[in-house]
């Protein structure tokens, strides 16, 4: 699990129900402790402890729908879809390595991936005048991947998972705050 900063890029045409935004976010960097297998010259393997820093990009182009007129309401509702384009960079390392075994990677690699999710949640936001606070909720799924090592499909991809975001959106024309 990780968090960072965004900046969310909106445009709604007539004001009201449908805005279409463009986001971007940096997560800070992730760190997991887990176990990977080393192979010896004859290609037998054992466990040695596998820590993993992954650092993530992500950029989104989407839509919301509110299901109010937010010319006519301070508080608002809406539904949001998106397509998320995630670009990551991991750096590997391997300690308790028994000797004469050696990772199938070099020590202290990295590989870049990026992998594309749709994304589908609800929203709320309350109109301040010069902008809206806002929070939102959603479900991620992934769609397709890309591994540097291989060349191919990412054979471990970002689960689907639940996305969230609260911040201030600011007002840069537009009327009542849009």
């Amino acid at each position: 699990m990780s968090f960072g900063p965004g900046v969310d890029l909106s445009y709604s045409p007539d004001e009201s129900k449908i805005e279409y935004y463009f986001n971007g976010a940096y997560f800070l960097p992730a760190t997991s402790v887990g176990t990977g297998l080393v192979y010896d010259n004859n290609s037998s393997s054992t466990e040695a402890t596998l820590t993993q820093k992954t650092s993530l990009i992500g950029l989104s182009l989407g839509a919301r729908y509110f299901f109010t007129d937010r010319t006519e309401n301070d508080f608002n509702a809406y539904a949001a879809a998106n397509a998320n384009f995630v670009f990551g960079n991991t750096t590997s390392s391997y300690s308790n390595v028994p000797q004469g075994y050696s990772p199938a990677y070099n020590d202290g690699s990295s590989g870049k991936s990026s992998q594309v999710m749709v994304g589908l949640g609800i929203g709320v936001e309350y109109n301040l005048g010069s902008g809206n606070i806002f929070a939102e909720a959603q479900i991620r799924f992934p769609a397709s991947s890309y591994n540097s090592r291989t060349g191919y499909a990412d054979d471990v991809q970002i689960p689907a998972h639940p996305w969230f975001s609260v911040g201030y959106r600011f007002s840069f024309g537009g009327g009542n705050g849009y």
